[in-house]
């Protein structure tokens, strides 16, 4: 019989730690339930375990549906910047080649200017400059000759090769700035 109340004891007092587990289960479960409630909505006036969970399920689902609605605009988004990269990597390509077509015609032009103008050619830092003068000086103006005559070139060449000797003479005797 010993036996038997000591068998009973431990029966009862395993009852009894169950019941104080469940008791200490269900408490931390309702504290829960309060702490989603005032995280759904702390104004709520129905704070009962169903409303709190159906709030949740909608939200679950608003979120849900909202994460999927994200992600098909990133994939979107993704797709337009692949496309814009591809677009502005064919323009620097297009760009490039422009430049260097640029490059090629400026080269031609001034090949062709050269064979038109070779005098455009000569560095303008060696070429002597006229010098400035504080009055007017009158310039020669060849009269063309009779074509018959022979020597009328040589006349022109010589009366502009004394036309420049007397203004070199001209600018020496009125230079009074290098004395």
């Amino acid at each position: 019989m010993l036996a038997g109340i000591a068998q009973f004891r431990l029966y009862f007092r395993r009852k009894v730690q169950k019941a104080g587990r469940e008791k200490l289960r269900r408490g931390r479960l309702n504290e829960q339930f309060i702490e989603l409630g005032n995280a759904l909505d702390p104004d709520r006036p129905k704070n009962d375990k169903a409303t709190i969970l159906s709030d949740t399920i909608q939200l679950l689902k608003d979120l849900t549906a909202q994460v999927e609605k994200l992600k098909a605009e990133n994939a979107s988004l993704n797709e337009e910047s692949r496309e814009l990269t591809q677009e502005k990597n064919d323009l620097r390509e297009e760009k490039a080649s422009l430049k260097s077509a640029t490059k090629n015609l400026n080269v031609q032009y001034q090949q062709s200017l050269r064979a038109m103008f070779p005098w455009s050619a000569i560095d303008p830092s060696v070429v002597v400059s006229p010098p400035s003068y504080p009055f007017p000086m009158p310039v020669p103006v060849p009269i063309p000759t009779d074509a018959s005559r022979d020597l009328a070139t040589v006349d022109h060449v010589e009366d502009i090769y004394k036309f420049c000797k007397l203004i070199e003479n001209v600018s020496q005797l009125h230079d009074y700035r290098d004395s």
